[in-house]
């Protein structure tokens, strides 16, 4: 069951997402953590009326060492009504503390983007994992992955795993007596 999230690196300097929770079943009660590994930050850059492809060349050049790589996507704009999906870059970062640095350094390096370009750059880090795997607090989780030496973290268990390795059980009904 999961209570609380963060996110550290690992070391080859990747973002690694840190699931904390309680056990259910056999070991029922016990603290778990759980290193989710496989989860890129991302932000989302509006075609601001350019020319898609265009503006992909733009950001590759001037976000340089900051972006792993940039994915054109299909997506509806999260504000105001559509009826039709429209072409987006998708910038995959190396780290998500270089956020709002990168959206700075966009705005000012490329003249058409404006604050209201900028999509899902304000999202915690986390919380985007979270929204993103449908994982709500107190929601029970299952997964596939390995047991890890503990390394002084003060739990009973610590497991490491993929992103497409974890299953959220919705129709999980949980009792905790104390």
């Amino acid at each position: 069951m999961v209570i609380d999230s963060d996110y550290n690196f690992n070391k080859m300097n990747e973002p690694v997402i840190r699931l904390y929770g309680k056990e259910v079943g056999e070991n029922d009660g016990k603290d778990i953590v759980l290193h989710v590994t496989g989860f890129e930050p991302y932000i989302i850059v509006d075609d601001c009326g350019l020319d898609i492809f265009e503006l992909k060349k733009k950001v590759e050049i001037v976000a340089k060492g900051y972006v792993k790589r940039v994915e054109i996507i299909k997506r509806f704009k999260p504000i105001g009504y559509q009826i039709e999906k429209s072409n987006m870059l998708r910038l995959v970062l190396f780290s998500p503390k270089v956020v709002q640095d990168l959206r700075k350094l966009l705005k000012e390096g490329i003249e058409e983007l404006t604050d209201k370009n900028f999509f899902e750059a304000d999202i915690v880090f986390k919380n985007r994992f979270l929204v993103n795997m449908d994982i709500n607090g107190m929601d029970v989780i299952s997964f596939i992955g390995s047991k890890i030496p503990n390394y002084g973290l003060n739990c009973n268990n610590l497991y490491i795993c993929r992103k497409e390795d974890i299953k959220v059980l919705k129709d999980e009904i949980v009792v905790i007596d104390y």
